[in-house]
């Protein structure tokens, strides 16, 4: 039971964060509390302005930051493996799924769509593929998927880094996003364990990065950027000096160490938040959402970590049914218990 309630906190968590950072997403904080809050922190699913990314969309709709992880998620538990052929036949089946399709074709970046046309066989004219360092595939959207490797071994890290790497290589192969993605798996899995403590879970993010970094460079593409495993302990010093001021600490955090696209501002910030949200699983995904710039990434990630981290019911009112009308394809529940029983 309590193997099956961390798996769905864990997939609540993590579509919560992409639904609420939605219509935020692109945005400075400053032009959150404006815009959205009336001076406020944004604690609830809104309706998106005309100019935001996700403006025609449903309140609550989520984007491609959850709807990819879970189709991956389904048919890993479907096969009950992980491998580079299922993770493939995920994506491509996310590109064309009705329900799905619309979040390829409206939000899916260059990197993970160029992904997808290798593994459709497509040719793709990448003018610039010569150059050394590969930063283009750098992005937080790797992390944001990788986390599901965690959901098949909770508790053990070693299966789940071992499985982040299979998630993360056929869209992104530089050492930085395999750096980030590796350390989210390994922080999920052991948020998972349970009574496991905040500063184990931080460390292991930390240990994985370091640790994942060295490894990356012996197969993926070299790319260049700020040290992952640095900036997360960066991030959480600012979490922890500011848990009890939230806009002040997403400003710090925005400022310092960024919230944009990059796997090295991104996943950092997310454990910051983490840490700032002192365990409360809403706190944590408010203020990655409120904090804007990818917004939809840093919520996932968030979310999926405190939902793993949580204990009981943290996710009380009407998230979960708000979601459900908005994506009526998603059933977190269901697929939360067939998870619990698939062993890989």
């Amino acid at each position: 039971m309590v193997k099956h309630n961390k798996i769905y906190n864990c997939l609540l968590g993590a579509a919560i964060g992409d639904a609420l950072g939605a219509p935020l997403k692109t945005r400075t904080p400053a032009m959150i509390l404006q815009d959205y809050g009336s001076g406020n922190l944004v604690s609830d699913f809104v309706k998106p302005l005309d100019n935001s990314v996700v403006y025609g969309m449903p309140i609550a709709s989520v984007t491609d930051s959850f709807s990819l992880p879970y189709t991956l998620a389904c048919y890993i538990a479907e096969c009950g493996e992980i491998n580079s052929a299922i993770v493939g036949d995920a994506l491509i089946a996310w590109s064309e799924s009705k329900h799905t399709k619309i979040h390829f074709e409206k939000f899916c970046d260059g990197v993970i769509r160029k992904g997808i046309e290798r593994l459709k066989g497509i040719p793709v004219n990448d003018p610039r593929e010569y150059i050394f360092c590969e930063n283009k595939t750098s992005t937080a959207s790797a992390a944001a998927r990788a986390w599901v490797s965690a959901l098949f071994h909770p508790g053990d890290m070693d299966f789940a880094v071992r499985d982040a790497y299979t998630i993360t290589l056929p869209t992104h192969n530089s050492w930085l996003a395999l750096t980030g993605a590796v350390a989210v798996a390994a922080a999920v899995s052991a948020a998972m364990i349970p009574g496991v403590t905040m500063d184990v879970v931080v460390q292991t993010a930390i240990d994985a990065a370091e640790k994942g970094y060295e490894k990356a460079k012996q197969f993926g593409r070299p790319s260049a950027g700020a040290n992952v495993a640095r900036r997360i302990s960066m991030a959480v010093e600012i979490g922890i000096k500011l848990a009890s001021d939230p806009e002040k600490c997403i400003v710090e955090m925005t400022d310092l160490v960024g919230n944009g696209i990059h796997t090295n501002e991104t996943v950092p910030a997310a454990f910051g938040y983490f840490v700032a949200g002192g365990g409360d699983a809403m706190q944590t995904i408010i203020l990655a959402a409120n904090a804007g710039g990818d917004s939809t990434d840093a919520g996932v990630i968030a979310g999926a970590l405190a939902g793993a981290f949580s204990k009981g019911t943290p996710f009380e009112g009407a998230y979960a049914e708000k979601l459900k009308t908005a994506n009526s394809y998603l059933n977190i529940g269901d697929l939360a218990q067939t998870i619990s029983e698939v062993e890989i």
